[in-house]
C-alpha cells in the first residue's frame, strides 16, 4: 500500500525501492512508476482515490 495524503507519499517499507509516485496537482494526476521490477513483480496494479465526506 502506498498512501498519499495532501501530496505527501508514504510507502510500505517493502515497496520503497519498487515504486515512485509523481503527483501533479495542476493536472490532478498521479503517476505510479515501477522501478527495479523483477518478473515476480508482474501483476495488475490499481490506483484508488479515497473519498472524504464531511457531514454536519
Amino acid at each position: 500500500q502506498i498512501h498519499c495524503p495532501a501530496g505527501d507519499s508514504r510507502h510500505k517499507e517493502s515497496l520503497k525501492n519498487k515504486f515512485n509516485i509523481d503527483l501533479d496537482s495542476s493536472s490532478k494526476t498521479v503517476n505510479l512508476i515501477g522501478q527495479n521490477m523483477q518478473p515476480e513483480d508482474s501483476a495488475v496494479y490499481y490506483c484508488a482515490r479515497e473519498r472524504l465526506e464531511q457531514r454536519f
